[in-house]
């Protein structure tokens, strides 16, 4: 390990030499940047339990000057630390980005379990973990589609009521789209999902979603025109809730807001095929709620994670069949 203040065996960072030729009043980038343009690596990792307070600043100079161990034992690859950091404060975490494989493998293990601020008794430890490029596929709304959710949320149901009265008789789960579950005058028993239409028909006369916005305006503008076009990913999963269920909820939320915006639902009449074109909303309730307001709210079918921490489309489990 090179002695206090020897620049000489410290690699050099890109852009870290100083810009002699930049234009009066222009600021340089710095590296930890929550968005620079040309940093992005395939080599990041995450890391939770991040203090809320915490700055860019104070991220750079920890992940910088921590060196894991393992680096020093192999001087034929040197530790290179991070190339970037990108802060979310509001959900307690930040991605680290690495510009090799061997930095990410020396960086996962060795910052888990370490407290961002030791001398700090209050500040958790860090959890960190490698972020696979398939993640997104695997969290929040992509981790809810095609894993049999309602049928295991039915069973649960079936198994709790056994526990409480073994003589209760068993939910039917019926598979055929003729059961005689199905109403006769319900809105459609076409299936865009894996779960059999007439099983969402028979136990989920009621069914919610959080749906995000980039901006308060746009949600502004959906309470005058009482319409709203969703993501195109959404667009199958919530046909088939307005089509197979009696009432579909709708919370929506602006991104950066720190609040909920108010509820709305999909009216009767107002669905359109597939949901591609904007789609009629009848709003329940306009106001703003607090996420700090909603903290011991947790939604099982995310990860029992808070309600907050929700992806545009995220389906929040129902407080009864």
């Amino acid at each position: 390990m090179s002695a206090p203040g020897d620049e000489s065996s410290k690699p050099a960072r890109p852009n870290q030499s100083h810009q002699s030729h930049q234009h009066d009043g222009e600021r340089e980038r710095k590296e930890y940047h929550p968005q620079p343009p040309a940093r992005r690596s395939e080599w990041v990792m995450w890391v939770g339990n991040v203090p809320s307070n915490v700055s860019h600043e104070e991220l750079w100079r920890f992940f910088n000057t921590t060196t894991p161990p393992s680096a020093l034992s192999n001087p034929s690859e040197p530790w290179r630390g991070p190339s970037s950091i990108f802060l979310i404060s509001r959900s307690s975490c930040a991605f680290v980005n690495f510009s090799s494989q061997a930095d990410l493998d020396r960086a996962v293990p060795f910052f888990h379990g370490l407290s961002l601020r030791p001398w700090d008794p209050r500040c958790p430890r860090m959890v960190c973990r490698v972020r696979h490029k398939d993640d997104d596929l695997r969290a929040g709304v992509g981790a809810q589609r095609g894993v049999g959710m309602h049928r295991a949320w039915v069973e649960q149901q079936k198994q709790a009521e056994k526990n409480l009265s073994p003589k209760a008789p068993n939910l039917e789960l019926p598979d055929h789209p003729h059961s005689q579950s199905s109403s006769s005058n319900h809105k459609s028993s076409a299936s865009f999902a894996s779960t059999n239409s007439s099983f969402l028909v028979h136990h989920f006369p009621k069914r919610y979603f959080i749906l995000k916005s980039l901006t308060i305006s746009d949600l502004e503008e959906a309470v005058k025109t009482c319409q709203w076009k969703t993501q195109r990913h959404n667009q199958p999963i919530l046909d088939q809730a307005f089509r197979t269920s009696q009432e579909v909820y709708l919370i929506f939320g602006a991104n950066r807001s720190g609040e909920f915006f108010g509820y709305a639902k999909m009216p009767d009449d107002g669905g359109a095929d597939g949901l591609a074109a904007p789609f009629q909303l009848q709003w329940v309730k306009i106001a703003p709620l607090s996420f700090f307001r909603t903290r011991h709210l947790r939604n099982p079918w995310n990860g029992d994670r808070e309600v907050k921490v929700s992806r545009d489309g995220t389906e929040v489990e129902p407080s009864e069949s």
